[in-house]
């Protein structure tokens, strides 16, 4: 599993693989959701990747269909 944060159009995204999980208006609160994943996933003994990609200059492109 690969957890990422990352910006986005409304802010900074929370992705899980491909699949967004959340945006937020401030970076840190996407942070801390990505860690209570990292979190989630150790106590249920899955092995994880975490990657901040926060401060990319342009927004990707996150699970949305126009």
């Amino acid at each position: 599993m690969i957890i990422i944060v990352a910006r986005s159009r409304a802010g900074f995204g929370v992705l899980l693989g491909s699949d967004l999980v959340e945006e937020f208006d401030e970076v840190d609160v996407a942070r801390a959701c990505a860690a209570r994943l990292c979190e989630e996933a150790r106590a249920r003994g899955e092995s994880f990747s975490w990657v901040d990609v926060s401060q990319a200059s342009a927004p990707l492109a996150m699970g949305r269909k126009p």
